[in-house]
């Protein structure tokens, strides 16, 4: 899947008001706008949102798609893909005390306790101030740091209790509860908020259409 913006006015503008020979001279202007156009929605993204990745790392297309004898298709088109959770702003809180002590089961049955305090969580930043909303991530159980293929990740569990077998003699290791990672919206998802809600993306439509119109004048 993916965001794609497409310029409807463009295409009507060039089936109706430019002859055939005429189309070849303005490609080079309206690329340059199209071009410009992607600049300032990544730039917004960045500046709204506190990704580390940028907009342009998903950019699946931009400009002409098509050009026949007496029309031009234009487009830009963002990869609509998973976004891990850290690749956002997040911190770790500091150390606090739990309440349940890491057990360890002993051959003859009992089970001692070794009391550490060294439980953490981790809170995640979307957005920068005054940025158009994202739908939240909820979770019933507070996020933790985790590594998944050698990458550090935000991970949560999927039930409240954190052993399915507590660490024993047999099994020093334990097994612990079932967890899954964390991804925040898409860059494609933050794109199309900012397209839509950003008031500096109106005046950058506003911008491409006086420029499309200018192009096509030369044309003539």
């Amino acid at each position: 899947m993916s965001f794609t913006i497409t310029f409807d006015e463009l295409k009507k503008l060039s089936d109706n008001l430019i002859p055939s020979d005429s189309l070849n001279r303005i490609v080079p202007d309206i690329n340059s706008s199209i071009a410009k156009f992607h600049n300032t929605l990544e730039s917004r993204v960045g500046a709204l949102y506190k990704s580390k990745q940028s907009l342009g790392s998903v950019r699946l297309s931009s400009g002409l798609t098509s050009k026949g004898t007496l029309s031009l298709d234009y487009s830009i088109a963002y990869k609509d893909s998973a976004l891990p959770m850290t690749n956002y702003d997040y911190k770790q809180s500091a150390f606090f005390k739990v309440k349940n002590s890491i057990p360890f089961g002993l051959a003859n049955g009992f089970v001692r306790y070794k009391k550490v305090n060294k439980a953490r969580s981790v809170r995640v930043n979307i957005r920068n101030s005054g940025s158009p909303s994202t739908p939240r991530v909820r979770t019933e159980y507070k996020k933790f740091l985790g590594n998944v293929k050698g990458k550090e990740r935000i991970l949560v569990r999927l039930q409240k209790a954190t052993w399915l077998q507590i660490p024993n003699v047999f099994n020093p290791d334990g097994t612990r509860a079932p967890y899954k990672e964390l991804f925040g919206p898409s860059l494609a998802k933050l794109a199309n908020i900012t397209y839509d809600k950003d008031s500096q993306m109106e005046t950058a439509r506003d911008v491409l259409a006086n420029e499309v119109i200018t192009a096509f004048s030369k044309g003539w």
